[in-house]
């Protein structure tokens, strides 16, 4: 895995600006929003994209456009770009030297999360963009001059033209996932001691925009759903990824408390030790970004009215709520995929509730339909086959549901739903 900053090199970017017929660039930082917001965010200094700095304001309309570029693969590539008459709905000012820039979303480019704090410790880091060659991104090492005045001392760089360009970078902690500020400038022309300021700006501050404008915070270091594992890794418990997959855990876990109050060996306590997101986190932490395996289910024997025995199968709290994740990936596609005279196990498409439809739901609603056919024709048949779900070939099950998958996470949901159905049933 990366160190630390190193993962952070994929949110470096380029921000490519025409201010009335002049293009300009400087750094920027791309932040990772949740699956549930529509934008991600571009942060970056203000100042570009004014006519010059003697300027007092930015003048939006004389912005013809904006592009982003991330850094993949040793050069930039295209992510985003905003026409003219998308700048003013996309560009968020503030009073000090910061813009946001909500951008759309790119599958193409796999964005760590990272946290915020105004809490400055130890070293930092910023990749940026610069004069001495802007078609690469550079690491800069910072100190901590001094933290109430978002002051900080840049090592290796001891001419401050070829820094030009690296404004808006975002500053990182070198041995945790924490963002600390913004680079905005040296304070003097003479670069005298290597001082650079960051914008004189709080998370709090940016929060309270973002919040008043209806949009998705910043995350930050007290976040209960979104937490930063051994120090290396910040996991959006909504967004993991285990086996490859990306997967809900949080609604996954929802599911199974909804389910687990219908199991016929129910927990007096509902399971209340392992039902909040500390148990998510402690339990899979080895796993984010990395493989789970999943236990063989304990085989038990129930007895029916009709004095035979059925066949029950029970697994790990924990393996229950990484079949329930899986589901959750592919499961309103194999749902759309089913006749709708199928009245067993319907997925349930709401986020709320079990994983699957009440049971006495979809009776009910048989029964209405055996009443109309009733009316239609004069035999109903019933029949029962025996020991169903023991004999089906769960290879062949994957292929159907891979066939219906569209996504490349849904496909690989599906591949992983075939091993742990066989490590489940023994197979």
């Amino acid at each position: 895995m990366d160190t630390v900053y190193q993962q952070y090199k994929k949110c470096g970017v380029k921000v490519k600006i025409d201010v009335g017929g002049s293009e300009r660039w400087s750094s920027g930082f791309l932040y990772a929003t949740s699956p549930k917001s529509q934008y991600n965010y571009v942060i970056t200094a203000k100042h570009t994209f004014k006519h010059s700095s003697d300027d007092n304001e930015v003048y939006i309309e004389d912005i013809d456009f904006v592009e982003i570029q991330c850094y993949k693969q040793t050069e930039f590539t295209h992510y985003d770009y905003i026409p003219k008459k998308e700048v003013a709905d996309k560009i968020i000012l503030f009073e000090s030297d910061l813009v946001i820039i909500l951008v759309r979303k790119n599958s193409n480019f796999e964005i760590p999360y990272i946290q915020v704090s105004d809490i400055v410790s130890g070293n930092c880091k910023a990749w940026a963009i610069t004069n001495a060659n802007n078609n690469r991104l550079f690491p800069l090492d910072f100190k901590v001059s001094d933290s109430e005045e978002k002051l900080y001392t840049i090592e290796k760089w001891d001419n401050s033209k070829q820094l030009h360009g690296c404004s808006g970078s975002g500053i990182i902690s070198e041995d945790r996932p924490i963002l600390n500020g913004f680079i905005m400038k040296y304070p003097t022309e003479e670069f005298q001691g290597g001082f650079i300021d960051a914008v004189d700006i709080s998370f709090e501050q940016i929060n309270n925009k973002l919040y008043n404008q209806k949009l998705e915070v910043l995350s930050t270091i007290d976040n209960k759903k979104k937490r930063i594992v051994g120090n290396q890794l910040v996991v959006d418990i909504n967004d993991v990824t285990i086996n490859g997959v990306k997967l809900d855990l949080q609604l996954a876990r929802n599911r199974v408390i909804s389910d687990t109050y219908d199991d016929w060996f129910h927990d007096p306590l509902n399971f209340i030790d392992l039902s909040h997101e500390d148990f998510l986190f402690e339990y899979f932490r080895d796993s984010f970004n990395k493989e789970y395996k999943v236990s063989e289910a304990e085989v038990f024997y129930l007895p029916k009215k009709s004095f035979t025995l059925r066949k029950a199968m029970v697994i790990p709290y924990a393996d229950r709520i990484f079949y329930s994740a899986l589901i959750e990936v592919i499961g309103k596609r194999m749902d759309n995929a089913l006749s709708p005279y199928v009245f067993s196990a319907r997925y349930n498409k709401q986020k709320h509730n079990g994983l699957i439809i009440s049971g006495v739901e979809q009776w009910k609603k048989m029964q209405y339909l055996l009443k109309d056919y009733s009316l239609k024709y004069k035999y109903v048949i019933e029949i029962d086959i025996l020991n169903f779900y023991d004999n089906i070939d769960i290879e062949l099950l994957g292929k159907k549901i891979s066939a219906v998958c569209q996504t490349h996470n849904e496909r690989k949901a599906s591949k992983e739903l075939v091993k742990v159905l066989k490590k489940i049933c023994r197979q």
